[in-house]
């Protein structure tokens, strides 16, 4: 059996889109959410203000954390560009010793 087929008989393959839709559908109730706040009906039904007010506070710190996690990759990312284009011996260093630093920032987001 080759790595591949053993790899999605774990459901590892299979769980990254999944989270990735996951993560897409919590940014997005979020912003359906502020959309909404902004809708007249709303403001005037202190009920349904309420509602959502409470499910953007449940919301928040995981969109906050989630967009955190989605910069810290993309810094990664154009550090590793550097690293792979640069002929300057010494910004290769610094994005290098900067990915090194992100990746434990990384762990605690």
């Amino acid at each position: 059996m080759s790595n591949s087929k053993k790899l999605m008989n774990t459901g590892y393959n299979s769980n990254i889109p999944s989270m990735k839709s996951q993560i897409e559908a919590v940014k997005k109730e979020y912003e359906n959410l502020k959309a909404e706040l902004q809708k007249p009906g709303v403001v005037s039904d202190s009920r349904k203000m309420k509602e959502i007010g409470k499910r953007m506070a449940e919301l928040e710190e995981i969109v906050q954390k989630i967009e955190g996690h989605e910069k810290i990759e993309k810094t990664m990312r154009d550090n590793a560009e550097i690293v792979n284009t640069e002929k300057d011996a010494e910004l290769k260093n610094m994005a290098m010793e900067e990915n090194m630093k992100l990746v434990k920032v990384k762990e605690k987001v």
